[in-house]
Formats: C-alpha cells, structure tokens, sequence
C-alpha cells in the first residue's frame, strides 16, 4: 500500500493507523488530516498532487486534484486541495513554533470560508472536520491581513512580469536586463510600473505574508501585463506562471486589462498564451511597437488623471530612484549587463542590416553581369561602414543607455551615458545623446572607433 504524504511538508506519513481520521506528521509535527487508506491509486493521486503543490505548481496540482474529486466524490482530502491550490497555499515554518504555518500566494477577494469546495470537504469530512475548519479559518484571518495591506497601496498602471535567473546558470536573464530598461522608460512618461526587482525592494519580507500583498495589489489595480520570455521554460517558471495566470484570470473577467507577451528565439507559447497578439524581442522596432500599444492603452493625456486618482492613497511601493549612496553597488549589477546586452544586439542588429543591404546589391548585380562570387559574413563586417541615419536614431530613441555610442563602437563613451542615466533617471544620458545626434548630422565625428567614415 502507498504511504500517504503530509500535505504540509511532503514527508511521509509513517504512522497512520487504519481508520484513523487524523494523525501527526513525525517531520513538521503538524497534525493531519487524513484520508481513508482503502485505494491505492487514489493514494498515489493525492501524493502526485501535493508535491506539486509544495513546489508552487498550482495549476498542475488542482488538475490532479480534480481527477480525484471526478473518480472519488466523496474525498474531502481532494476537495480542500482543490482550496489550498485556488488560494496558493503554501506551508513554511513558524520560527515561534514548531510547525508549519500558512502562507498564500494567490489571495482572492472571496473568503475561503465560503468556498464551494471547502464546503464539500467539510460534507464528507467525517470525524477530521475540526482540522479542515480550523485550517480553513487559518487562511482566512491570513487572507484578511493580506487584503488590508493591499488596500493601502497605490494603483499601478504596468506590470512587468519576467524571470529574473536562470536556473542551471544562476545568472540574471536578458529578460530581466530588459524588463529593467522597460521600468525606466514607462517610469520616465510618468506611468506607475511594478518590476519587482525595485518596487519590492523597500517591502518587508520577514513574515508568512511576504510579498503576496504588494503582487496582489499590483495584479488587481495594473491595466497592462508585459510579459517577458526569452525562452519558453522563462514562460513556465513557478513565480512568473503565478503572475500572467493570475492577471489572465482577471483580464477575462476585465476587458480593460490587456496582457502583452513578448518573446524571443521560441516556437511556440504557452497554450494560454497561443491566442494573444505577441510581440517579437528581437525585432528592432520592437521597443517602439511596444509603446504605441501601452500608449493607446493608457494615453499619456491621460497622465494628471491618473496622478489625482492615486494621489494620497498610501506610500508608495516602487523604487523610482536609486539611492546615491548604493550607486556604485547599483553601477556594478546593472551597468554591465545593460551594456553588454545592448552592445551585442544591436551590434548583431546592425550587421544583419548592413549585410542584407549588400547582398541585396551584389545579388542585384550578379543578375546584371551573371557572373556569380560569393561574399562571407566575417568579410562584409569588415568591410561595412557604419550608417549616420541609424546612429543618429540609435542617439534619439535609445540614448540614455548609450546605444548610439556602442553601435559606432564608443564603448566607454556609452558605459558612461548609462551610469548618468541611472544616477538620473535617464535625464543626462538622454540629453547627451540628443547633442551627440545633433553633431552626428554636421558630420562629426566621420569616423567610427575603427576608423571607418560614417556614410
């Protein structure tokens, strides 16, 4: 017979008697509520469907507890998992006792207490009905304390929903460098972006409530999600699922909220996901296709009334603005990797253009002379000269992060415009490069960091 598991901390249930409606976890040394051991493959279910649940999966753990309400109706065990998967439950320890407590990661407005499912587990919950009403009310009185912090926070108008490392590498993602540079563009058009990296920096995180109020708030009051993944497995990662899953949910109950996913070098999206209009990350006109649709959604005339509506509405949770005193700690973490990443793709951005121009000519004059040569890539690079139209729009549109200077090979130049950029919300590097393109346009400098004239 399958050993049933606790559904507080996954560890096995070693001494349930037979006929026993509780027992006590020899792990965590939470009592249990537990099912009749009289069906294996119904044991197996639920095991299945816990540890999903202790890893955070909820979806897939409310699937399988569903299978078992379908095949077993009258399980109370499978109908209260169906709750703790709906409001995301998850158990952590209590440094005040020795046993597991209460967390949610998917608060909802309707009180557990009145759920569907929790009365069914109550129905056929026999002698453990003590133990699913005092858990039940557990989450409850968590779930009101939720509710009460995030009522004190402001509105948002975007949220920016991505993965921050991966996870074979530890490293920090190109989402995430990318959702950086996104929060400080909308930031600087005066929306009110939640990126977790920054908005959640100045919250508390020492008690069972964690983060869950400050995402709640953001989830509920944002009209746009955008929605970042470089790589499809980004897509399906516990906490960045928990996000576009939540605000999917709301968006087809809102029609005013829109979720915008945006990907790069993928097949395919999450089948939720397949029938929303996405974008393409490696587009060069991406950045600009992205803010004329937040934009049309959330028209910048529109700015004064969003400014009244949350005025006064308690303190706000985002970082606008890194603290000088950690701006060579800030610098270190962000300054290279935001260099990096823009240097190399629109370097490759602006090679692959240059390249198609070239071989579109030659192709064009191989037909006229029919004589046939073939011209590698490494040997167009070489050669190219870069183009004073693209610099100068590099300048304009991308200037504070130094686009422009790294496109013509000005790497210090460019590192420089970034740190200012931070230190100053963009401002400085902004107008720097704006001077820059304008001397561009009188035709200096001529030449590029290699020396090639500037056509």
């Amino acid at each position: 017979m399958t050993i049933l598991q606790c559904k507080y901390c996954g560890a096995p249930l070693k001494n349930v008697k037979k006929g026993s409606s509780t027992a006590q976890c020899e792990y965590c040394r939470n009592i249990v509520a537990v099912p009749a051991l009289d069906d294996d493959l119904k044991l197996q279910m639920l095991n299945k469907a816990t540890e999903l649940r202790v890893r955070r999966e909820y979806d897939r753990a409310a699937q399988v507890y569903q299978s078992v309400v379908v095949q077993f109706p009258e399980e109370a065990e499978a109908y209260f998992g169906l709750c703790l998967c709906k409001y995301g439950v998850e158990y952590v320890e209590d440094p005040g006792r020795d046993r597991k407590i209460p967390t949610c990661n998917r608060t909802l407005h309707t009180s557990i207490l009145l759920d569907a499912d929790y009365l069914s587990a109550l129905k056929y919950a026999g002698n453990s009905v003590w133990k699913y009403k005092k858990d039940a009310e557990e989450i409850d009185e968590l779930q009101k304390t939720i509710l009460e912090i995030a009522r004190e926070q402001k509105p948002y108008d975007i949220f920016i929903s991505y993965k921050r490392e991966d996870a074979q590498t530890g490293e920090r993602t190109q989402d995430s460098i990318r959702g950086q540079q996104l929060y400080t563009e909308l930031k600087s058009k005066g929306y009110n972006v939640f990126f977790a990296e920054w908005t959640l920096n100045q919250t508390a995180t020492g008690s069972v409530k964690g983060y869950e109020p400050y995402v709640y708030s953001a989830l509920h009051t944002a009209k746009i999600m955008i929605l970042l993944g470089s790589k499809k497995e980004y897509f399906e990662g516990v906490w960045v699922r928990n996000e576009w899953s939540r605000f999917l949910d709301l968006a087809n109950t809102d029609e005013q909220k829109t979720l915008i996913p945006c990907y790069s070098s993928i097949d395919d999206l999450p089948k939720e996901l397949s029938h929303i209009q996405a974008l393409d990350m490696t587009d060069i006109m991406f950045v600009s296709r992205l803010m004329g649709i937040v934009e049309k959604k959330l028209p910048l005339s529109k700015k004064e009334d969003r400014a009244k509506q949350t005025a006064g509405a308690g303190t706000e949770q985002t970082y606008s603005r890194p603290d000088f005193s950690k701006a060579a700690e800030v610098a270190k973490t962000i300054v290279s990797d935001v260099a990096n990443t823009a240097k190399n793709m629109f370097s490759d951005i602006a090679s692959s253009f240059h390249k198609e121009e070239k071989t579109n000519k030659k192709e064009d004059e191989d037909r006229e002379s029919g004589s046939v040569e073939e011209t590698t890539f490494e040997q167009t690079r070489r050669t190219e000269k870069k183009s004073k139209l693209l610099a100068i729009i590099f300048h304009i549109a991308l200037g504070a992060w130094g686009v422009g200077d790294f496109y013509l090979g000005f790497t210090n130049k460019g590192l420089q415009k970034i740190f200012l950029s931070i230190l100053s919300s963009g401002l400085i590097g902004t107008i720097w490069s704006l001077f820059d393109a304008y001397k561009l346009w009188k035709g200096e400098p001529e030449r590029d960091a290699e020396g090639v004239i500037i056509e």
